[in-house]
């Protein structure tokens, strides 16, 4: 994935790590998730290291890859400032390639992202691949309904592009703010994807002294599709729950196993 299409990067990198606490309701599931499995395991698209950084602290065997270096830089930062060395590596999970395989991998909000669907299936593949012989992947994916706002605009896109919405102001460090607005820009039904765009402003005394522009791709999926595909690629005992990761709204959580072991 080029560069351009990285979301989280600059503000938005910064946004995404005070935004987010370490202890929310989907940080403690996958931490539970990787307890349990008892083996090496692997964050992929690991963000600020929020599950790193506390799997790490409970002596668990993890390591993370995110595809933007800004806030992989953010994980080892907060990771070494709590006394912990990470294993992180800067790649996207469509194009993962380690030396190492995993009991467990986790995705944690990764999937579906910028890029494409092909992206996404060759994630898939690619976790696949790195894992053991009866290891098993784990992930979540926000249903469509849950967005009912963006989830009509696949039906009637003729005013898109939105105006933009003020969306939010959020403290970062040295008493800065991170001040956000955002807007829908475009749908695409081959994709079943919407774009947003995320326009940041950096506040210091009152004044906007750096602002950003950053632009997402999400894609909308059918939990039976997402089966589907884990099993093209070779995963059984693939199955899905609901599951209130946050804001109350349950998420398709899935679980699926590679053969063996």
């Amino acid at each position: 994935m080029p560069e351009d299409d990285v979301f989280h990067l600059g503000l938005m990198a910064e946004l995404n790590t005070a935004y987010n606490a370490d202890d929310a309701p989907e940080i403690e599931f996958y931490l539970d998730v990787i307890t349990r499995a008892n083996g090496p395991a692997l964050d992929a698209g690991c963000g600020p290291g929020r599950l790193v950084r506390r799997a790490l602290q409970a002596g668990l065997d993890v390591e993370g890859s995110d595809v933007s270096a800004d806030i992989l830089a953010i994980a080892r930062r907060r990771c070494r400032e709590a006394g912990l060395e990470p294993t992180l590596h800067h790649q996207s999970t469509a194009r993962l390639k380690l030396d190492r395989r995993f009991r467990t991998i986790v995705m944690c909000g990764a999937l579906g992202l910028n890029g494409t669907r092909a992206d996404d299936i060759a994630a898939l593949e690619r976790v696949h691949a790195h894992l053991v012989p009866g290891g098993e992947v784990v992930f979540d994916l926000e249903p469509g309904w849950a967005m009912p706002g963006i989830w009509s605009l696949f039906a009637d896109w003729s005013h898109l592009p939105e105006p933009w919405t003020t969306s939010g102001a959020t403290p970062v460090a040295d008493g800065d703010v991170i001040e956000t607005d955002a807007r829908t820009v475009a749908v695409d039904h081959s994709e079943m994807a919407f774009t947003r765009e995320v326009r940041c402003r950096l506040v210091r005394g009152g004044q906007t002294v750096r602002t950003e522009v950053h632009r997402l791709v999400a894609r909308v999926y059918n939990p039976h599709e997402v089966l589907g595909i884990l099993r093209e690629v070779g995963f059984v005992a693939a199955e899905f729950e609901e599951r209130p990761l946050w804001g109350g709204t349950p998420f398709h959580v899935f679980r699926a196993r590679r053969p063996g072991g």
